[in-house]
Protein backbone atom coordinates (compact mmCIF):
# COMPACT_ATOMS: atom_id res chain seq x y z
CA UNK A 1 0.00 0.00 0.00
CA UNK A 2 1.42 3.37 -1.01
CA UNK A 3 0.08 6.49 0.68
CA UNK A 4 0.16 9.70 -1.35
CA UNK A 5 -1.30 13.17 -1.67
CA UNK A 6 -1.16 15.36 -4.75
CA UNK A 7 -0.93 19.14 -5.19
CA UNK A 8 -0.15 19.90 -1.53
CA UNK A 9 1.11 23.40 -0.69
CA UNK A 10 4.91 23.31 -0.68
CA UNK A 11 5.67 24.11 2.97
CA UNK A 12 7.54 22.44 5.80
CA UNK A 13 4.34 22.41 7.88
CA UNK A 14 2.42 20.51 5.19
CA UNK A 15 5.25 18.00 4.70
CA UNK A 16 5.43 17.30 8.43
CA UNK A 17 1.64 16.91 8.65
CA UNK A 18 1.72 14.47 5.72
CA UNK A 19 4.53 12.41 7.28
CA UNK A 20 2.68 12.12 10.60
CA UNK A 21 -0.62 11.13 8.96
CA UNK A 22 1.03 8.67 6.56
CA UNK A 23 2.89 7.01 9.44
CA UNK A 24 -0.36 6.57 11.42
CA UNK A 25 -2.27 5.17 8.43
CA UNK A 26 0.48 2.79 7.30
CA UNK A 27 1.24 1.50 10.82
CA UNK A 28 -2.46 0.81 11.35
CA UNK A 29 -2.69 -0.98 8.00
CA UNK A 30 0.36 -3.22 8.42
CA UNK A 31 0.18 -3.79 12.21
CA UNK A 32 3.83 -4.87 12.32
CA UNK A 33 7.18 -3.06 12.24
CA UNK A 34 7.73 -1.11 9.03
CA UNK A 35 10.17 1.40 7.61
CA UNK A 36 8.72 4.28 5.60
CA UNK A 37 10.45 6.10 2.76
CA UNK A 38 9.06 9.56 2.06
CA UNK A 39 9.53 11.27 -1.31
CA UNK A 40 8.14 14.23 -3.19
CA UNK A 41 8.08 15.75 -6.65
CA UNK A 42 6.76 19.03 -8.09
CA UNK A 43 2.97 19.19 -8.35
CA UNK A 44 0.87 20.08 -11.39
CA UNK A 45 -0.05 23.50 -9.99
CA UNK A 46 2.39 26.30 -9.04
CA UNK A 47 3.89 26.11 -5.54
CA UNK A 48 2.59 22.59 -4.92
CA UNK A 49 4.20 19.18 -4.49
CA UNK A 50 3.09 15.56 -4.71
CA UNK A 51 4.02 13.58 -1.59
CA UNK A 52 4.44 9.81 -1.35
CA UNK A 53 5.08 7.38 1.49
CA UNK A 54 6.25 3.87 0.59
CA UNK A 55 6.36 1.28 3.41
CA UNK A 56 8.71 -1.66 3.73
CA UNK A 57 7.88 -4.46 6.16
CA UNK A 58 10.89 -5.19 8.36
CA UNK A 59 12.19 -8.74 8.67
CA UNK A 60 13.45 -10.32 11.87
CA UNK A 61 17.06 -9.72 10.81
CA UNK A 62 16.25 -6.04 10.10
CA UNK A 63 14.81 -5.67 13.59
CA UNK A 64 17.83 -7.36 15.17
CA UNK A 65 20.18 -5.02 13.31
CA UNK A 66 18.20 -2.00 14.53
CA UNK A 67 18.29 -3.24 18.12
CA UNK A 68 22.08 -3.58 17.95
CA UNK A 69 22.40 0.04 16.80
CA UNK A 70 20.15 1.43 19.54
CA UNK A 71 22.10 2.30 22.70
Amino acid sequence: MIYEQRNVADSLKQRKRFEEKAARVLKRHYQRPIAIMFSWQPGNEPHTIDLRAVPQVLTTSDLEALEKRTP
